[in-house]
């Protein structure tokens, strides 16, 4: 959806296809770097909450790290929602709910030929791939490496502050995504939490 918007702001009108419902929940923390600020700011995605300081904790020690340019913090579904609602503002294309099951690859002849679930067929010169998906169009039968865990909740830790723990084979981030919700989010080893016997053991 950036990309899209990005592009739009170039005068490109490109089709976005998207496999999933936007919005959806997804496994992400919900950190946006000042870039990534910087840039949803100049777009009028709002409200991002400001995020000052990083405080990373392990077993015996305690860091901080200041940003000299404003970080941000976001609910990933709300800013789906507002990058999708500003690219149709600005005659983006948009397709949701759109997997694809076979691509064709372009030729020095011929454009890409995208064969959608729903059997419409689409051609492109140019095409951007986004490969977070990449093992659901290959079907391949990887089992992932890591565990995720992630939830919203109706309270703030510690205002314009992203809290990192390092645990072994883990960490652990809390961070405000408004003045009274903060996301947290775990990602750790498949085999720390085999090992454990349940995520919820973990």
């Amino acid at each position: 959806l950036s990309c899209q918007n990005a592009l739009l702001d170039q005068g490109i009108s490109a089709l976005l296809l998207v496999t999933s419902t936007i919005g959806t929940p997804k496994m992400f923390g919900e950190f946006l770097a000042p870039s990534a600020f910087s840039l949803l700011d100049h777009w009028e995605i709002v409200p991002i909450q400001a995020i000052k300081q990083v405080l990373f904790f392990t077993k015996n020690k305690k860091c901080r790290l200041t940003f000299p340019n404003p970080a941000g913090a976001f609910s990933r579904s709300a800013v789906e929602l507002q990058l999708a609602h500003r690219a149709q503002q600005k005659g983006g294309r948009i397709r949701a709910d759109s997997p694809i099951e076979k691509i064709v690859p372009a030729t020095e002849n011929a454009p890409y030929i995208f064969h959608l679930a729903s059997g419409e067929i689409i051609e492109a010169e140019t095409a951007v791939f986004a490969t977070g998906r990449f093992t659901q169009l290959t079907r391949a039968s990887m089992k992932s490496v890591y565990f995720g865990l992630k939830a919203h909740f109706q309270h703030v830790v510690h205002p314009e502050t992203l809290l990192m723990y390092s645990y072994p084979g883990a960490y652990f981030g809390i961070i405000p995504i408004s003045d009274k919700t903060s996301n947290c989010a775990c990602l750790v080893r498949r085999e720390v939490v085999e090992n454990m016997g349940s995520a919820k053991q973990f």
